[in-house]
């Protein structure tokens, strides 16, 4: 965490002088379950206790199974292409979330 709040300064800083193109987004907290278990007073986090998965490591490659849909898709204009991206990725985390259940 002290290392996130220097960060967050600089960046702030930066943004303040028009220094970053696009977006940074901070995710303090990615693993909000692994956070919150704890065995005999150990926070044990990360680990799924009935399966022992890695919370932080059980997520398809996305990348890998959008990329050649993208290819097909798309054009010259780069909002058009950023509506692509977050189409076809949401697309295949909504099926990928459905075998979850």
């Amino acid at each position: 965490m002290t290392v996130l709040h220097h960060l967050r300064e600089l960046l702030d800083q930066a943004e303040a002088e028009w220094l970053i193109i696009g977006e940074i987004i901070d995710v303090y907290r990615a693993n909000p379950i692994g956070r919150s278990q704890h065995l005999m007073r150990e926070n044990l986090g990360r680990f799924d206790f009935n399966s022992g998965e890695n919370f932080n490591r059980a997520y398809p490659d996305f990348y890998l199974l959008v990329k050649d849909r993208i290819d097909e898709l798309q054009c010259s204009d780069e909002k058009q292409n950023k509506h692509i991206v977050r189409n076809e990725i949401k697309k295949r985390w909504k099926l990928w979330s459905a075998t979850l259940n």
